[in-house]
């Protein structure tokens, strides 16, 4: 778990794999790797829209749209709320505190 989801109280048994910053500097290559880490971890093949990208800047949301995945964007950075949401992400949120909000929107918890 990264340090800014255990900060906001994100439990790590919300997310079956990850992958971060650290992983590539390409942050548009983060979603295969973390496709590919689930596969190896559970032996099952995700799809793009199985995948949530979570992140705090246009960029993540960029990334999202690229692999197909669901976007969440987090004004928690440099980036307002209203720049984030000017591109265009499926969910903007003030700050982390709110993920309780998509996991029930998403289905991720009841």
């Amino acid at each position: 778990m990264t340090p800014k989801l255990a900060a906001a109280g994100i439990p790590s048994d919300g997310f079956l794999v990850g992958a971060y910053g650290s992983d590539h500097a390409d942050r548009n290559q983060l979603p295969s790797i973390a496709v590919e880490r689930a596969h190896e971890s559970h032996d099952a093949r995700f799809c793009p829209e199985e995948v949530v990208i979570v992140g705090d800047t246009p960029l993540d949301v960029h990334c999202a749209r690229l692999f197909g995945a669901v976007s969440v964007a987090v004004a928690s950075g440099d980036y307002t709320y209203r720049q984030l949401q000017d591109t265009g992400p499926d969910y903007v949120l003030a700050g982390l505190y709110e993920w309780d909000l998509v996991e029930r929107e998403i289905g991720c918890r009841p």
